[in-house]
């Protein structure tokens, strides 16, 4: 039996970190809950992008001054991969409302800090639904239905306590939806 390609590993984890990003952002009461899912939902995105890259044959190595055969190494000397920000570059326009949400999150990733986490829950609920519906968008635009995370969940997110009621920012559920974007007061676009 033939060993499965390396992307598909990759992509099994984007779709595991997205499922535990989903899974902290519903728990209630619990307090670090939002930071985890800010963390996961940033391995997931990365993950996706490099499993599609890898798919593609298309480069997910930073390399040294850009010399064709030598890459940047991490301290136990593997390849440096692209963090999220660089795949962003790659994937997406400038423009692309996707790209913009993502990149939030890649800030409040970078400066989630635990006094502030109810404050930023209570900002940020409509872009955290719209973070997981592109993902979800761009999980199946890119690998198909069957890679959809709906086979393993309903992909239900409940609103956190304080948050009021943004229903109209996560659809019908269906695969069929559209790409999410929020706008700086919140609001779905």
């Amino acid at each position: 039996m033939a060993r499965p390609p390396a992307w598909k590993h990759t992509l099994e984890e984007a779709r595991r970190q997205a499922l535990v990003a989903i899974d902290f952002y519903n728990r209630p009461g619990d307090r670090r809950s939002f930071a985890d899912f800010i963390v996961h939902i940033h391995l997931a995105w990365q993950n996706l992008m490099h499993a599609d890259r890898m798919r593609r044959k298309v480069e997910i190595f930073y390399r040294e001054n850009d010399k064709r055969r030598t890459f940047k190494r991490n301290p136990d000397d593997s390849k440096k991969t692209w963090d999220l920000s660089q795949c962003l570059k790659h994937e997406f326009k400038d423009n692309d409302p996707i790209r913009k949400n993502i990149e939030f999150f890649i800030g409040l990733r970078n400066h989630v800090e635990h006094r502030y986490q109810d404050s930023v829950l209570v900002a940020t609920a409509a872009e955290a639904h719209a973070c997981i519906i592109n993902f979800e968008s761009e999980l199946v635009r890119r690998f198909g239905p069957g890679a959809s995370l709906l086979t393993s969940t309903g992909l239900v997110l409940g609103n956190p306590e304080g948050v009021e009621d943004f229903s109209g920012v996560v659809g019908d559920g269906g695969l069929g939806f559209d790409r999410v974007t929020v706008d700086g007061d919140g609001d779905v676009a």
